[in-house]
């Protein structure tokens, strides 16, 4: 590509791979300066590579020393059986591997992997006489400071309150970490090197590592280094894609970027590649005065609506002289501080690496986000930190490098509407959004001339749902006035996003032309958007409405509400005949949720996940979620029971299947489709083989979920060894995974093809910048009538041309056994899907 940055973007690249070693080692130095190098890559690719050898061999001695044969340092054996030799072997490699670069005493480290041994017991015994007060110390220890000096008194407290006082002496712990050493030492992982102190004849011992491990250590640094670039946006357009690992960025290290993250490198249909190489060729700028607003906010700490305020102080040391009670309090104060901080400490350094990208690319006229796919299809930015894929503040940073003239009165509203949805007034009419901007241009105004002053409190606050996007969109409104008011053209560069409504329900009603569905997604046309969420809320008030007026000892002849009130009313008894939960005031609750006032906030996230394979325990936590936070925009909780129980946990749980019944009833079609294809799925596993099929435009999804050899080793004290490292994939298929994956699945390889459709009409038709993320395509304000036509006929013609139920079949068809009874296609419905032409709502 000749192009005349081409040289600075091959010297950027450069950079991207000596910032990502410069990364990788100062996170290995932070590790060794902390202690914590098992924590490397490559200390947990040794520890993975040698654990179970280690509990191999401790397995063997255990078995001799039972068996009657002796040896030095069998006195260790006894202390040694009180816990699983998998997690003796990798609490013995991780003391040791911590020390790597920093050698010392033999026995000082013998001494910690026996303290280690002796924590790990303390706590089983622990689990074992107080489960309670167990779970109760562990979330303690989570929530507090990271520290295992911390971690440790804070359990061997608790445990002690629990009635646990073990406690080894020094000797033993010592004989037992001397046992585990010499274990070890025929593995040539570590040494005792001796040497003498000071230069006289008193000799010291110490632990370190063999030069085999260290040669280890060095190569696969070297490949972890190598394999970790910043990766960052391009100042040219980026490599077209042309096959599976040949795109993207255009130095050597392309050949590490793939253009499907994970499965068979295979090549893909030339139209999979020709819409995502228009996805990444969209030109982009940041946005200079957004850029200057965050930073302020991030240098001054600002409290500002998903910016990190500063960064709050740690806890100081425990004050002398507590009594029990005190201590307990000072002991949870602090467990919340440590939490805080290290929350807000992680937000504030994901900011500042999004202001550091940004700043980089800031002078620059044009930057482009190279993309990849997932194996379902769905498409993601390489880029890390900054990328039109990012949260509000970070896409409040990019706006499209060159901007379209506002000139007809479809770009103005289009313009409008994205502001007026970008406050939250977005489920109402196109014209009553445009009357909100009109009725609130002063706000909009004092927000565009003095943000982080006047203007502050409008665009920072709760009820804004996008505030950053809603500022950026203020600056570019403010300045479409002043072009009109100069009688000049304006040109808008900010992307004016359209959002599909619930768009996996979309997507099932569609495949199954459901009718109600449909309805209550706006693939039909409608005066007014459909809310699908408002739509199971009133369902279920009305279930509460039907309950309530049920008269009391009448007989209930609805099957739904006679199970429900059955259920509230059965009392559950223990085996001593006792009765440990008694009967739910249903008619009280039924009349708390009415007067309270069920809301979308309440039903949303419950349906929003229904297509993506959501529980109903889930739902239950989700209705919580919605629960608390319209309390606290109310102010008022009517189901507080008490300063400990404030009630909203046992309100959502009553709530639960309430609003599940309502979702069932709404979202007929897409229940259906999902057990159908779960069915589908039963028959390919029970043959031995894995889900495949075939999305309309021709991209092979292939699920591979398999089961791993090997187990996780828990560590009560210290973590736990991360699951995959000490696994390794079998030959085996993962059914349960697969079964859970398979619905959310399809959904998401049709709304992937059905954004890759809309790209390839947008492109034919001459658009040329796209702001595309998975379910939400925007595009400039100009564009974005012409645009929204082309998705819905892309839409409409995807399932009109095909039908991906079918394909999916006929995929599935293959892998089944040859005898296997075949689930009938699920049965369709009314809908006519070229209402979808005709429905303004549908992306909106």
């Amino acid at each position: 590509m000749d192009h005349p940055l081409m040289a600075d973007q091959l010297a950027l690249e450069e950079w991207m791979l000596s910032e990502g070693k410069r990364r990788f080692l100062v996170q290995v130095e932070k590790a060794r300066a902390q202690g914590r190098e098992a924590s490397t890559g490559y200390g947990v690719s040794l520890l993975r590579d040698t654990v179970h050898h280690v509990a191999a061999e401790i397995t063997r001695v255990i078995t001799e020393a039972v068996m009657g044969k002796s040896g030095g340092n069998y006195k260790a054996i006894p202390y040694l059986m009180e816990v699983d030799a998998e997690v003796a072997a990798a609490l013995a490699l991780r003391v040791c591997l911590n020390n790597i670069s920093k050698p010392r005493r033999l026995q000082s480290v013998a001494i910690e992997i026996g303290s280690n041994i002796e924590d790990e017991v303390i706590m089983q015994q622990f689990k074992e006489r107080s489960a309670k007060d167990y779970a109760t110390t562990i979330e303690k220890i989570e929530g507090g400071s990271t520290t295992g000096h911390y971690r440790r008194s804070v359990a061997r407290r608790f445990a002690k309150q629990a009635g646990v006082t073990l406690k080894w002496d020094q000797d033993i712990k010592h004989k037992l970490g001397m046992f585990l050493i010499n274990l070890m030492e025929p593995m040539g992982l570590f040494e005792a090197v001796t040497y003498f102190k000071g230069g006289s004849f008193k000799s010291v011992q110490e632990l370190a590592p063999t030069p085999k491990v260290l040669e280890v250590i060095r190569q696969r640094s070297e490949v972890l280094a190598y394999l970790s670039p910043s990766y960052l946006p391009t100042i040219v357009p980026p490599k077209p894609w042309t096959g599976p690992k040949d795109g993207g960025y255009w130095s050597g290290m392309a050949h590490r970027v793939r253009f499907v993250i994970s499965g068979k490198r295979r090549d893909q249909p030339a139209a999979v590649y020709e819409a995502i190489n228009a996805i990444q060729e969209t030109a982009w700028v940041v946005d200079r005065k957004m850029l200057a607003v965050i930073e302020e906010l991030f240098d001054t700490g600002m409290k500002a609506e998903g910016i990190p305020s500063a960064e709050p102080e740690k806890p100081g040391p425990r004050p002398l002289g507590l009594n029990e009670e005190e201590t307990k309090a000072w002991m949870k104060a602090a467990a919340e501080k440590w939490k805080e901080h290290r929350q807000i400490t992680s937000k504030r350094k994901a900011l500042s690496d999004v202001l550091t990208v940004a700043r980089k690319m800031a002078p620059y006229e044009a930057i482009y986000f190279p993309h990849q796919l997932d194996f379902r299809g769905r498409a993601y930015p390489i880029p890390m930190f900054l990328n039109p894929q990012g949260n509000d503040y970070v896409k409040s940073l990019l706006r499209f490098s060159k901007g379209l003239p506002i000139e007809t009165d479809e770009a103005r509203m289009w313009l409008a509407v994205h502001g007026a949805n970008s406050y939250g007034v977005d489920k109402v009419s196109f014209a009553k959004r445009i009357q909100w901007v009109q009725d609130n241009e002063q706000m909009i105004l004092l927000c565009a001339n003095d943000p982080l002053g006047a203007g502050f409190r409008h665009w920072n606050n709760k009820a804004v749902d996008k505030p950053f996007c809603f500022l950026a969109w203020c600056f570019e409104w403010a300045a479409l006035l002043d072009a009109e008011a100069k009688g000049e053209v304006f040109l808008s560069s900010v992307p004016v996003g359209l959002d599909g409504s619930c768009n996996g329900i979309q997507h099932y009603s569609a495949a199954l032309r459901d009718l109600e569905g449909g309805r209550a997604v706006n693939l039909l046309p409608g005066d007014e958007p459909a809310d699908i969420y408002q739509t199971v809320a009133d369902k279920a008030s009305l279930i509460l409405s039907e309950l309530l007026a049920l008269p009391k000892g009448s007989t209930i002849r609805d099957p739904f509400l006679a199970e429900l009130v059955s259920k509230w009313e059965a009392e559950k008894v223990n085996d001593e005949g006792a009765v440990v939960k008694g009967k739910t005031d249903w008619r009280t609750y039924c009349q708390q949720w009415l007067s309270f006032g069920l809301n979308r906030k309440i039903t949303k996230r419950s349906v929003m996940c229904l297509p993506y394979g959501i529980g109903q325990r889930s739902s239950m936590a989700y209705i919580l979620e919605g629960l608390q936070e319209v309390v606290e925009a109310k102010g008022k909780n009517p189901f507080f029971k008490s300063e400990e129980e404030d009630g909203l946990f046992r309100a959502a749980l009553f709530l639960q299947p309430v609003v599940w019944a309502a979702i069932t009833a709404t979202v007929v079609a897409a229940r259906s489709a999902m057990d159908w294809i779960k069915c589908y799925t039963k028959l390919v596993l029970e043959n031995n083989q894995a889900p495949s099929w075939i999305t309309p435009d021709g991209f092979l999804i292939e699920q591979r979920y398999m089961n791993m050899a090997g187990r996780r080793i828990d560590t009560t004290l210290f973590g736990s060894v991360v699951k995959h490292t000490l696994q390794t994939e079998t030959q085996e298929i993962n059914k349960r995974e697969h079964l859970n994956g398979v619905a959310p699945n399809w959904v998401h390889s049709m709304d992937a093809t059905a954004m890759r459709l809309a790209v390839l009409e947008g492109k034919d038709a001459g658009l040329t910048s796209f702001a595309m993320v998975h379910d939400s395509f925007g595009t400039h304000a100009a564009n974005t009538h012409l645009f929204s036509h082309l998705i819905r006929e892309s839409f409409v013609n995807m399932y009109e041309g095909s039908d991906p139920i079918a394909m999916f079949a006929v995929s599935m068809t293959s892998r089944c056994a040859p005898d296997a009874l075949r689930p009938n296609l699920p049965a369709r419905g009314t809908l006519d899907l070229s209402n979808v032409l005709e429905s303004d709502y549908f992306f909106a």
